[in-house]
């Protein structure tokens, strides 16, 4: 087996990651010498995804109970329903209705429809794969 040996002075300005770390005794040889910020940077990822992981667990838990729940398609008995409030907002709004709202509900609703307006843009806009076409 051929030994390789380091040169004293790049054993001085680089040292291998297990030195810089103050490992045991022995000394450990890498062919390319590691510049101290890596070996930190190696050292310390494990500890920044446990971090992360620990912060987004509780996290992840609370989107995934209301997503159960509010994201599910609407079962076949909620339908009707759904066409009955239909059905009774186009008629309040024949019948004038929205005369009688609040600036407040009048906003909110004016919201709700602009939002519901920009993701159908989204959604064309990722389907077409391309803003071209449209007046952004």
């Amino acid at each position: 087996m051929v030994k390789v040996r380091e040169a004293p002075e790049m054993r001085k300005k680089w040292p291998s990651c297990r030195q810089a770390a103050g490992g045991s005794g022995r000394r450990t040889f890498h062919l390319r010498p590691w510049p101290k910020f890596i070996c930190n940077f190696t050292e310390k990822a494990s500890l920044m995804v446990a971090a992360a992981v620990t912060y987004s667990e509780p996290r992840l838990a609370t989107f995934w109970h209301y997503a159960k729940v509010e994201l599910v398609p609407p079962t076949p008995g909620e339908i009707p329903t759904a066409i009955q409030n239909m059905k009774k907002i186009i008629h309040s709004a024949k019948a004038g209705g929205f005369k009688h709202l609040t600036v407040k509900e009048a906003v909110l609703n004016g919201l709700v429809a602009t939002e519901v307006w920009m993701w159908f843009y989204i959604g064309e806009i990722l389907g077409k794969r391309g803003v071209v076409g449209y007046d952004v």
